[in-house]
């Protein structure tokens, strides 16, 4: 593994995060344990029928792209714990688990602790709004999360590509949540009770003109950066370029975990692979939001069983009722 960023190669992995807010990691995960995660996401999600939650904090069915991926991201896979579902999470899990990630975030951070993991994404041809994690997610006391963008597949020139802003790690926002507002929208960045903070940020570049950092990565690579620091994704030019990959953001022990107003209460915690992880019964959630389809898929079922005794039993007489 070696570091890198804008100013080239890292050589002091350390003190290059704690002034920049970001740093890329190279050759970090293993294909092995890429595979098994991509593998089973191609096999049981893109065909699925089902709805998952969303990074617009909605249960939805996959939105298919015309080159054949999902734009709606997944939002806390890591969270299912029973059937594919659940073996999909296992396979996140054990791969955001590994040594070294977990050795990075503890030497970019100074941090000699273990990290608990809060919130996972999954992205395959979505594209994501410049924001700060902090409005939405961060450490409490704030400014101590840490979030991975981990490379799946190789990212080229001409696709989209995770990005930052140097530097902008320094920009305070001084937006409010906007707590008249629905809290849905269309953009899954700007649900309404945080669109004070997206126009915020949106004023700032256009003002300030930073230059975007984007670079092409290779499958096993890890875009680490801080809360602060403006990010995103950028679609790239060849709409036929997708981007597997997970998101999975940390926050050290020690600290509570909340965003830039509050603490948020998480009551739940689980523990496999060495990593403790937020949970949520998932589970439980996509059962009841599944409801319908797992009636139909039992009619389904129960119709070709009945097919199958009626042609065995046609030669008797007997129907099966």
């Amino acid at each position: 593994m070696f570091f890198f960023g804008h100013l080239g190669e890292i050589t002091d992995p350390q003190q290059f995060f704690r002034e920049q807010e970001y740093i890329v990691c190279r050759g970090a995960l293993v294909d092995q344990a890429i595979n098994s995660v991509v593998d089973l996401y191609r096999t049981h999600i893109i065909p699925s029928k089902r709805k998952y939650f969303r990074q617009g904090s909605r249960w939805e069915r996959n939105q298919m792209t015309l080159n054949g991926g999902v734009s709606n991201a997944l939002l806390n896979p890591h969270s299912y714990e029973r059937g594919s579902d659940g073996r999909f999470a296992d396979r996140i899990l054990k791969l955001v688990s590994t040594s070294a990630v977990r050795q990075t975030l503890s030497l970019i951070s100074g941090k000699p602790v273990d990290f608990t993991l809060y919130q996972t994404m999954f992205f395959d041809h979505a594209t994501t709004e410049p924001h700060q994690d902090w409005c939405y997610l961060d450490s409490r006391p704030n400014g101590h999360l840490i979030a991975g963008w981990m490379a799946l597949q190789d990212i080229l020139p001409e696709g989209i590509r995770f990005y930052v802003y140097p530097g902008t790690h320094r920009f305070v926002p001084h937006a409010t949540y906007n707590q008249d507002a629905d809290f849905y929208d269309p953009s899954p960045i700007s649900f309404g009770i945080f669109k004070n903070f997206a126009n915020e940020i949106r004023d700032y570049l256009a003002s300030e003109r930073p230059e975007m950092y984007a670079p092409p990565l290779q499958k096993g690579d890890i875009f680490f950066w801080g809360s602060r620091i403006i990010h995103g994704s950028t679609p790239g030019t060849d709409p036929r370029l997708r981007r597997l990959s997970i998101a999975a953001h940390f926050v050290p022990d020690g600290f509570r975990f909340g965003n830039l107003e509050r603490d948020i209460i998480v009551p739940y915690y689980r523990e496999r692979y060495g990593l403790r992880y937020a949970y949520v019964d998932m589970d439980n959630y996509s059962k009841k939001q599944n409801r319908g389809l797992v009636s139909r898929s039992a009619r389904r079922l129960a119709g070709r069983v009945k097919r199958r005794l009626n042609a065995m039993w046609a030669g008797s007489g007997t129907e099966a009722s």
